[in-house]
């Protein structure tokens, strides 16, 4: 309906419903980017075989929620709890990835970490794939300097 100042008004003279006011506009939740660790070892595994081909690195799926069932057999199999995600056997490199932040190292994990590297493996903790990319060239600038 038109004022006299042919402003139209948002409601008819006839209903008796208090007018709606704009509410004030609330601050928008800032939107976490941290990936969860699934996305981060994607990227990381995808960013090795183009850098490095040729080159095997291979996950080992170790967690993950499963049927009772299947992981009955699978820890009869000798899947054992804390063995890191990845492993490059050419390095002699576990790598146990997190995401960059808030991905907590079980204890099985750090456990294992230390049998590993008793063993005479390397073993890194990655928060995150930058973060892996950056541990693995210092692994492998080390690699090399023993060669």
């Amino acid at each position: 309906m038109a004022s006299a100042g042919g402003k139209t008004d948002n409601f008819a003279p006839w209903d008796s419903s208090p007018r709606r006011t704009k509410q004030p506009e609330q601050p928008k939740k800032k939107q976490t980017t941290c990936r969860n660790e699934h996305a981060e070892q994607v990227e990381f595994v995808a960013w090795f075989r183009r850098e490095y081909p040729g080159v095997l690195i291979f996950a080992i799926p170790n967690g993950g929620s499963r049927h009772p069932v299947e992981a009955m057999n699978l820890k009869a199999e000798g899947v054992t709890k804390g063995i890191p995600d990845l492993f490059i056997p050419a390095m002699r490199l576990f790598i146990e990835m997190k995401r960059e932040s808030g991905g907590v190292v079980s204890p099985e994990q750090r456990e294992m970490a230390e049998a590993l590297r008793a063993a005479g493996y390397q073993v890194e903790i990655a928060r995150g794939a930058e973060n892996a990319k950056k541990q693995l060239k210092k692994c492998l600038h080390n690699f090399l300097m023993r060669i």
